[in-house]
């Protein structure tokens, strides 16, 4: 969380973390997270290596390169302007 400090959004995060709405979560698999990165920025890598490990439904990427590695890893995404909010 520290990495942010300042930016815009960082107290945002820090209270929804506070509050219980928001948990701030690492990836365990870091042979995979290395890979990433070797293509990806450290956002993009750490959220498909949690995409992976946690299963989930869907991950939030924006570039079209992050998504191209999503999909490697049979991963749905969808970005920022597709997201519609009211649907969870």
């Amino acid at each position: 969380m520290e990495q942010g400090h300042g930016r815009a959004g960082a107290r945002e995060v820090e209270e929804a973390a506070r509050s219980g709405w928001l948990k701030v979560e690492s990836p365990i698999n870091e042979l995979l997270l290395l890979l990433l990165k070797r293509d990806l920025d450290d956002g993009e890598a750490e959220a498909i290596a949690l995409s992976v490990q946690r299963e989930a439904e869907m991950v939030l990427l924006d570039e079209s390169h992050a998504r191209r590695k999503a999909a490697v890893y049979g991963l749905q995404k969808t970005g920022v302007v597709a997201f519609d909010s009211s649907k969870g």
